[in-house]
């Protein structure tokens, strides 16, 4: 790698050792006033010093059904779509593979069965409640029986997940076991699933915290346990410090970050290619550092071309999203590969069923 190309990448990862400090790495910050406050992210334009509209507090019955013209146009767009031919056993190194694609679309139009999906989420209790503007939607599920310890859980899902991936926990968490028992709140996130997505600028993680602090206290839980992954475990970060008064535990699949102050982030990120400015003893360290780099450092790079995508011109990746239930289909379900095992780029059809059913993969993409 020639001097120039050694730069250029250097300052690449120190800028994206900033980023990562300030979004997941940094001390926890003191909340300004303003994120405690009401906000509204409804429709409505509200003029500059006009009072926000005030929320109707219903808790609304909500069942899952959506019209069979839906799924018939559907159908209709899938038939009509185009593959890419992927190069010769490039497997799932260059994204979702266009022979498997075909597999999966395949399914999706001869066997998939929206009707007994929607069933199995209808199971369970649905409903929707006004929160500053917007509809958001939830699973509501208590204990089967009575137990002597009944815990109120929020659970929370993050990107490109819904509520769909914990629909095999409720069982395990509501049935009474050593006299303990949960009742599940699980809620999409806003624009996520059936819940009503903001219409004003500026809706962030902090945002969803307060939201879903609002819609457990409408449910009477004043004090209350979280669980959240990718995003999920963001906004509970933020909602346990905001609220610590009010969650009495937080529980997540994901941690945001290691607990680096901004020198030490960028040190690791950097000592790869110096190890001998950074480091007193270069070689020992770099053997325990590089498996550390690998895995972390450059995965992260080469898997986090969507986030840029979507932090920056979500409009444009939305617009061809919307248009192509296929690509929408590729794009959200290479990340269940992916993410699942790095080593699955590797497998013709991306090891997707190892773990997952297409049936649980394709219901999370409706």
């Amino acid at each position: 790698m020639g001097l120039g190309k050694k730069l250029l990448l250097i300052t690449f990862l120190a800028g994206i050792a900033a980023v990562v400090y300030e979004v997941a790495i940094k001390e926890t910050p003191t909340f300004p006033v303003v994120f405690f406050k009401d906000h509204y992210w409804g429709r409505k334009v509200v003029k500059a010093g006009e009072p926000i509209p005030k929320d109707s507090t219903e808790i609304r019955k909500f069942v899952v059904k959506i019209e069979d013209s839906v799924i018939q146009d559907l159908k209709q767009q899938l038939k009509t779509t185009r593959y890419v031919e992927p190069l010769p056993n490039s497997n799932f190194n260059y994204g979702f593979n266009g022979a498997q694609l075909k597999k999966v679309v395949d399914y999706w139009t001869q066997t998939y069965d929206w009707k007994k999906q929607e069933k199995e989420m209808n199971k369970y209790n649905h409903f929707k409640t006004q929160i500053e503007g917007i509809d958001v939607h939830f699973i509501h599920v208590k204990p089967a029986k009575a137990a002597k310890h009944t815990f109120p859980l929020i659970l929370v899902h993050g990107w490109p997940g819904t509520f769909v991936e914990y629909l095999k926990s409720i069982p395990l968490l509501t049935n009474v076991e050593n006299d303990v028992a949960f009742e599940l709140i699980i809620p999409s996130l806003p624009g996520y699933g059936f819940s009503e997505e903001p219409h004003q600028q500026g809706f962030s993680a902090v945002h969803a915290a307060r939201v879903f602090h609002k819609l457990m206290t409408r449910l009477g839980h004043k004090k209350y346990y979280y669980h959240g992954g990718d995003w999920g475990a963001i906004i509970g970060r933020f909602i346990a410090t905001m609220y610590p008064e009010n969650v009495l535990g937080y529980h997540t699949t994901f941690l945001p970050g290691l607990r680096l102050n901004l020198c030490g982030a960028v040190k690791y990120a950097l000592t790869y290619f110096i190890p001998s400015i950074f480091s007193d003893h270069p070689q020992a360290e770099m053997k325990l550092l590089k498996p550390f780099q690998e895995k972390l450092l450059f995965f992260s790079i080469r898997e986090s071309g969507y986030m840029h995508l979507q932090s920056t011109k979500p409009d444009t990746i939305g617009a061809a999203l919307l248009n192509s239930p296929a690509g929408l289909a590729a794009y959200i379900m290479e990340k269940f590969s992916t993410w699942t095992n790095r080593e699955y780029v590797n497998l013709e059809d991306g090891g997707l069923t190892k773990h997952f059913t297409y049936d649980e993969l394709l219901t999370n993409v409706m």
